[in-house]
């Protein structure tokens, strides 16, 4: 099997972690976009899809209880990554995640690549 240079990035991979974690398909696609859009030459393309997932009606965030039981897998994950990535890993993985939120964050980090929403 062929794998894309964006996925060996990481010691800890996003199908790995999804798997570990036990992440739903939206989440979970979720978190595979956040984790490879700075690397591809899709980055506007993928953040968009990340917020499609996201704000899906069928999208689940995290059970506090679950949260709190993979925590261990969810810190080994985002502490890869940089600030602006790790955010919007820490609220997309959040009990407490939002919707609105994460809308916006989405929006702050497309800016930067001259995307206004």
């Amino acid at each position: 099997m062929k794998i894309n240079e964006h996925y060996n990035l990481y010691d800890y991979q996003a199908w790995d972690f999804i798997a570990d974690a036990e992440i739903d398909f939206f989440l979970g696609n979720v978190v595979k976009y956040l984790a490879r859009y700075p690397y591809k030459n899709q980055s506007i393309e993928d953040l968009e899809k990340a917020l499609d997932y996201f704000t899906h009606p069928a999208c689940r965030v995290l059970s506090p209880e679950k949260w709190v039981y993979k925590q261990p897998y969810i810190n080994k994950f985002i502490e890869q990554f940089a600030d602006g990535q790790r955010l919007l890993l820490i609220e997309a993985l959040s009990p407490l995640a939002n919707k609105e939120t994460f809308k916006e964050l989405i929006y702050k980090e497309l800016a930067l690549y001259g995307v206004n929403k």
